[in-house]
């Protein structure tokens, strides 16, 4: 499970809603749904994202310090866009992936598709 999962995971066991985390923090719920799916390319700056993180715990009732010290270390682990550096899945956006076959299929079709466009420019 990856950090984000565990925050969203923590603040859902806590009963807090997304909607009331955004009025204690005054984080807009926007920015808060693109935390909770921890996709590194829609992540606000470092230096905010820090700041946004302690507000987040202490509005949910975590330890803030706790909080910033497991992104770090999954910041760490993962690199600051979260791509890993290793085998570990906890480094992955929240994020759904295409099953393989179907970027097989995909590339078949494309195929079949050049083939005909080939085809039909050639008579």
């Amino acid at each position: 499970m990856s950090f984000w999962s565990q925050l969203a995971q923590e603040r859902e066991l806590r009963g807090v809603s997304l909607q009331e985390v955004a009025e204690r923090t005054k984080i807009s719920r926007a920015t808060l749904e693109l935390m909770e799916a921890g996709d590194p390319d829609h992540l606000p700056a470092r230096v905010y994202l820090l700041g946004y993180l302690r507000s987040y715990a202490e509005a949910v009732g975590l330890d803030a310090a706790d909080v910033v010290l497991r992104y770090e270390e999954q910041a760490l682990r993962c690199g600051e866009n979260g791509e890993s550096t290793s085998d570990d899945e906890s480094c992955e956006p929240n994020k759904k992936k295409l099953p393989p076959l179907l970027w097989v299929a995909i590339g078949v079709l494309l195929t079949a598709g050049a083939a005909l466009v080939l085809l039909l420019s050639g008579s």
